[in-house]
């Protein structure tokens, strides 16, 4: 049997898959990465089309399976909180609890022979392409219409595994696809077994009192107390003072009013 090491690179950036997936992000990126590697190298060793060994199809369909049924015994022995393997018929998934927000759902799937971006993956599960449809293309609507900042978390989450059975296993890709009509669109897609190249840049956030030199010549002042005598203070007339000799107005009468809409002219 040949061996593989898959290595997962980790950074201290955050990607987009951290910040969705929250604390168990990192093992699930390592429980993922390794069962992939693991599913490519044991089929690929019966892979023997010229004699009684798999052929292509056959390889396809076997790591697809096999990767799956290694991340679903990975989890089940971690037993980590809030994280559940489902499957429903033909359709597999780790659905992973974040209340008080809403859960996501982790689809794994083999990329086509010689496939070499995660946009060249094309879904056969008709489910899975409603839940894309139903719930991915409607977020995102409703986030576009809203004018919010930022992105918007996609609950349907793709892991996309490379390689073939002479070369071994390859990369690893993740993204969140939605259905608009027949088409498959990225929202977005990022390198899962190697973070660092496509970790989102970190902000440096400075201590309280250090601006960087830009407020340079500024000082704070010292608190007023309220018993101190304020030499300004005696030559300010007092509210009696300043108001004096001031009478209501009567209301507007009609006639005083914009003519129109009653408002005030812009």
């Amino acid at each position: 049997m040949r061996s593989f090491r898959r290595d997962v690179c980790h950074a201290g950036a955050m990607t987009r898959w951290d910040q969705l997936i929250g604390e168990h992000a990192g093992t699930l990126r390592d429980v993922f990465c390794r069962a992939a590697a693991t599913a490519h190298t044991e089929n690929g060793d019966r892979f023997a089309p010229d004699d009684l060994g798999d052929d292509a199809r056959i390889y396809g369909i076997t790591t697809s399976n096999s990767a799956r049924f290694l991340v679903g015994q990975d989890l089940e022995s971690r037993a980590l909180t809030g994280v559940t393997v489902c499957e429903r018929g033909l359709v597999w998934w780790v659905e992973i609890d974040r209340t008080p927000l809403a859960p996501v759902q982790v689809y794994f799937y083999k990329a086509p022979p010689d496939a070499t971006k995660i946009d060249e993956l094309r879904l056969d599960d008709a489910d899975v392409k409603r839940q894309l449809s139903r719930s991915n293309a409607r977020q995102l609507d409703l986030f576009n219409r809203s004018g919010a900042l930022g992105h918007p978390d996609l609950l349907n989450v793709i892991i996309v595994h490379y390689g073939d059975p002479v070369a071994g296993p390859g990369k690893l890709d993740v993204g969140a696809p939605y259905i608009d009509g027949n088409q498959m669109i990225w929202e977005w897609q990022e390198r899962f077994d190697q973070v660092d190249e496509q970790a989102a840049p970190t902000i440096e956030i400075r201590p309280l009192g250090e601006d960087g030199g830009v407020f340079d010549g500024l000082r704070l002042v010292e608190p007023i107390e309220e018993d101190a005598e304020d030499p300004a203070a005696s030559s300010l007339p007092s509210e009696d003072q300043r108001f004096e000799g001031m009478q209501m107005r009567d209301d507007l009468s009609d006639g005083d009013q914009d003519e129109g809409t009653g408002q005030e002219p812009s």
